[in-house]
């Protein structure tokens, strides 16, 4: 046999072997995959070769319609940061703070516990919830009607001036307002599930989020308030679901044990 048989014969069998293998990947696996699921042969092959979204060994494909929501519309720019860095305003600090003094109380110590204590918060955190509140990223009927005539300077007076306020005395967890493992979780967290210590960002000196509040000192009703809205998502304005994803695997009981130690006084 001479040369020019012998690549004739290589083409033949290549060309055999590449529609043998055509035939049986985009026909007759595809056919029968698609049958045990219930699709007809030709949606099974076109979905085999890509003219139709879908795997020919999965039936009907889940379409979601949801659009991706920002959290927040808070960006830390450095000229945003610079400013909330600076001192309180002398001039500003009576008629920034008047309309939430009713709340807040005049100098960041809540009148109710239905209400959370801003002094000594970071401005941070305390912009961030005013901003989200007046954006609607976070909702609170009084809340939403307060911040939404605020000017951008307004709410960076009132978040610097409750910022300068001196907090509540207490600085750390009492271990014996609550059982062991809840104490735990506060101090080294949970690894089993995932869970961080609550003080890695809730710490009054903690290293996490800048816009991350400490806790100590908040009134239970309200820390319990916020959990148990975090775990439903009925508030979620946590940037990359943060506290929605650590509160849903909390139970009631460790929901109500944090709130006991971190509301001692």
């Amino acid at each position: 046999m001479n040369e020019r048989s012998w690549r004739v014969w290589a083409a033949a069998v290549f060309i055999l072997a590449l529609g043998f293998s055509l035939i049986v990947g985009f026909v007759v696996l595809p056919v029968l995959q698609g049958k045990s699921v219930g699709l007809n042969a030709v949606t099974a092959m076109r979905r085999a070769i890509g003219l139709s979204p879908g795997s020919p060994v999965l039936g009907r494909q889940p379409v979601s319609r949801e659009k991706a929501q920002p959290t927040s519309l808070v960006a830390w720019t450095p000229g945003l940061l610079h400013t909330l860095s600076e001192p309180a305003r002398v001039d500003a600090g009576g008629e920034a703070t008047s309309s939430c003094a009713a709340c807040h109380g005049a100098r960041g110590i809540a009148t109710g516990p239905d209400y959370p204590n801003l002094a000594g918060q970071s401005p941070e955190a305390i912009y961030k919830e005013l901003r989200d509140f007046q954006s609607g990223h976070r909702t609170n009927p009084i809340m939403n009607t307060m911040a939404q005539p605020l000017s951008e300077r307004q709410m960076i007076d009132d978040a610097r001036q409750f910022a300068s306020y001196p907090r509540h005395a207490a600085e750390s967890v009492k271990t014996e307002l609550a059982g062991a493992d809840v104490v735990r979780l506060a101090l080294r967290g949970d690894p089993a599930r995932q869970l961080p210590p609550c003080n890695a960002c809730h710490g009054n000196y903690s290293g996490g989020p800048i816009d991350v509040p400490a806790l100590f000192g908040q009134s239970e009703k309200y820390l319990v308030a916020q959990l148990h809205a975090f775990k439903t998502g009925e508030r979620k304005n946590d940037i990359y679901a943060r506290m929605r994803n650590i509160a849903a695997v909390l139970t009631d009981q460790e929901i109500d044990g944090l709130a006991r130690i971190y509301s001692a006084r």
